[in-house]
């Protein structure tokens, strides 16, 4: 497992204005021109509702939609990460026990706690200032039971995550772009040269 991403750097930059505008200008190519985004910023708000924004329609329809976004790095790989469980471990310096014995608890992963209609999956770019490529999709199957035997055939990757007080370990399912597309109920995906 590569080195763990840091929570409040990570949450800082992704609150970045520069950014947010990308994911706006991204929203009203996917759901229109006069589509308005609101971001929900408190932390508490975010964990409360499940969801980073609401967009709504010039009609009214008005919506749920989590952001994520892979490095410029990661850009190549032809997949994306559901996140399906967290595992907490204790704060230290050897910040997770490999024989997973100071386990001190875990949860569902966003993809089963979020309340989220949509997700749109952004490539940043080098500079981590424009999204480079999209992959955004309804929820709807894949956050529900019945679709869980069919998560459960995905490929898992593992992802750390320190915090203040506690260590996570995140298992995703790696979601193939093609796999989305077959199975999603709203699907886009562009890239942009």
């Amino acid at each position: 497992m590569s080195e763990p991403r840091d929570f409040e750097k990570d949450l800082k930059e992704s609150n970045d204005w520069v950014l947010r505008n990308e994911w706006i200008r991204v929203c009203k190519e996917i759901w229109g021109e006069t589509s308005i985004v609101s971001f929900k910023d408190g932390l508490e708000v975010q964990k409360g509702l499940g969801t980073d924004s609401t967009v709504q329609q010039s009609n009214g329809r008005r919506f749920s939609v989590e952001f994520k976004s892979k490095r410029f790095d990661l850009g190549g790989y032809d997949s994306w990460l559901l996140e399906v469980k967290h595992n907490y471990y204790p704060s230290s310096d050897n910040y997770w026990d490999k024989n997973k014995r100071s386990c001190i608890g875990g949860k569902e992963g966003w993809l089963y706690t979020t309340t989220a209609e949509f997700i749109v999956y952004a490539t940043l770019s080098e500079s981590k200032k424009k999204i480079i490529e999209v992959c955004a999709f309804s929820l709807d199957p894949f956050k529900y039971e019945h679709f869980n035997s069919e998560i459960t055939k995905l490929k898992k990757t593992f992802a750390s995550t320190q915090f203040k007080d506690k260590f996570q370990v995140t298992i995703n399912a790696i979601a193939p772009t093609q796999w989305l597309k077959e199975n999603a109920r709203d699907y886009w995906y562009w890239r942009e040269e």
